[in-house]
């Protein structure tokens, strides 16, 4: 499953437009006995430049061996404003689970339901959550992230920062 999400994220890190760039830090924690642990990091190292109105998923991962997997994603949206992009984060099951669509976290797969949307304006160094209900199959099944939008100046930096800020972010 982890599989999944570095793939998207590494796919995701080559594409390259001709607006301000934005990179990502987000955070996984499950809750294991009252306490919430540090699970994985996702960030993007060379940015999106994104138009205002274009759109790219940054991050996303699904279940693949379940009756019902669970599965999410999250795409940046370019705005008019200068430091500003459009969160658009997606909680989606289905009987089979094949991917996202790269531009518009649209899932595929068989069966697919989306079960939640959310969108919000970030501005850099805004941190946004999200959760995810029944992602873990043991211990609680939340998957809480923890999306970080750096500044301009941690853009060259998030491999650095990433394990550090995750550690910062942790509820």
């Amino acid at each position: 499953m982890k599989y999944w999400v570095i793939i998207l994220s590494f796919l995701l890190s080559s594409i390259s437009m001709a607006a301000e760039r934005f990179n990502h830090i987000t955070c996984e924690y499950q809750q294991i006995d009252s306490a919430w642990e540090f699970s994985a990091v996702n960030y993007n190292r060379d940015g999106l430049a994104l138009e205002n109105g274009q759109s790219a998923a940054i991050v996303g991962g699904w279940t693949s061996s379940r009756e019902t997997n669970v599965g999410f994603c999250l795409a940046y949206t370019g705005t008019d404003r200068e430091s500003a992009i459009q969160n658009t984060f997606v909680v989606f099951e289905g009987s089979e689970i094949f991917g996202v669509n790269i531009q518009d976290c649209s899932p595929v797969g068989r069966d697919i339901k989306i079960t939640h949307t959310s969108s919000s304006l970030s501005m850099r160094g805004d941190v946004v959550e999200y959760s995810v209900d029944g992602w873990f199959d043991q211990g609680e099944s939340k998957l809480l992230l923890k999306h970080y939008v750096p500044l301009v100046s941690e853009n060259e930096k998030v491999t650095e920062i990433a394990a550090a800020k995750c550690a910062e972010l942790r509820p």
